[in-house]
């Protein structure tokens, strides 16, 4: 009985817990994916450009394009041809974005 009623408790623990997520998820209106749905997804689908205030940033992807391009990114440096030389511009970058203050 002990071990039928641990596994019954862990049962009824998980239950409640799906039931906690689904209630958050359709509170902020947000779909769940289909278990197919899910398997597709890489890695490069958890990439954003525009990360909401509850986002914790573990990493940075540096893109280049035009500027016009990135447009929509929360976070953007507009590099024009001059006399700095690449170590230092890059060192500027860095600074600056480390300096940012968070974007609302």
């Amino acid at each position: 009985e002990g071990e039928e009623g641990e596994s019954a408790a862990a049962k009824a623990a998980r239950e409640a817990e799906r039931a906690e997520v689904a209630a958050l998820l359709a509170e902020e209106n947000v779909a769940e994916l289909a278990d197919e749905d899910k398997e597709k997804l890489t890695v490069l689908d958890s990439l954003t450009g525009c990360p909401k205030p509850g986002d914790v940033l573990m990493f940075a992807v540096p893109v280049c394009g035009p500027y016009t391009a990135l447009g929509a990114y929360k976070y953007k440096l507009k590099l024009t041809p001059g006399a700095v030389k690449k170590g230092r511009a890059a060192r500027q970058a860095q600074e600056l974005l480390a300096r940012a203050p968070q974007a609302g």
